[in-house]
């Protein structure tokens, strides 16, 4: 299903009949079947279904964490390891995965460091990161020094300090109250706003995927299948007032009517 014109044009991410399956005790388990889509450079494009339907399959198989079964992805017209080998794309998880020795400062210049930035570049981009997610003033604390909120936008300024074209988020926000939840979509809206760049977002909350996203894609129960794809029809900027507006209530209905026919 496709609501409105919902395939956009030139493509950062194209996946064409892509499927996906675990090997098991009984046999082979699908997970993903027969999916098709395409994301324009730029584009916000949220995931949500079931538990288990392989929204995180289909992000890691995009990142290049898992192989290829069947079908055809593309990353700027690279496969998922030559992307990842070029630095194309990166990736956020549930969890911020920083190093516990290393400060906010040396987890974010971790990847330049791998990548061979000279030092001074490491610690201007590192310094301008830390700066776009507010975060400046504790470039040198640890990781056990800081809030769950503060640590996953660390783990955001690494994700953004090679300047990938393409940024996968795996509920980020997933462990977060709701409070501090709110305020960092609203933060990944601004940071995303100042580089734009293409983003597949997965999450179970449809408010959450309704405030970020200019399109979302819902996924059948496994073996997933895409069953809709929807534009979000809200302007930009969007803040957190708009939480509570009638367009945006409308929007998060039409979702929940879309999840309510998978279940």
């Amino acid at each position: 299903m496709t609501d409105g014109d919902a395939s956009p044009s030139p493509a950062s991410l194209s996946f064409e009949h892509v499927s996906l399956s675990y090997p098991t005790g009984a046999g082979n388990l699908a997970v993903l079947k027969d999916i098709s889509f395409q994301v324009a450079a730029g584009e916000f494009v949220a995931l949500i279904g079931p538990n288990g339907c392989g929204k995180t399959s289909l992000l890691r198989t995009t990142g290049g964490l898992l192989p290829l079964q069947q079908g055809n992805i593309r990353v700027d017209d690279m496969t998922p390891a030559q992307a990842r080998q070029h630095r194309r794309i990166s990736f956020v998880f549930q969890k911020p995965v920083l190093l516990p020795w290393y400060t906010a400062q040396q987890n974010v210049a971790l990847p330049l460091s791998l990548a061979g930035w000279p030092r001074a570049q490491r610690r201007q981009m590192t310094q301008t990161m830390l700066q776009l997610v507010g975060l400046e003033a504790f470039a040198q604390a640890y990781p056990h020094q800081l809030s769950g909120g503060m640590q996953q936008r660390v783990a955001l300024a690494r994700a953004l300090s090679f300047q990938p074209s393409v940024l996968l988020l795996d509920e980020p926000f997933s462990a977060l109250d709701d409070m501090t939840r709110e305020h960092l979509q609203h933060e990944l809206l601004r940071i995303w706003s100042n580089n734009r760049t293409t983003v597949l977002f997965v999450t179970h909350a449809v408010g959450e995927a309704v405030f970020l996203a200019d399109r979302i894609l819902v996924f059948s129960a496994r073996p997933g299948q895409l069953l809709a794809d929807t534009l979000v029809q809200l302007p930009r900027p969007r803040t957190l007032d708009l939480l509570e507006s009638d367009s945006f209530m409308q929007q998060v209905a039409q979702i929940r009517h879309y999840l309510r026919g998978v279940a």
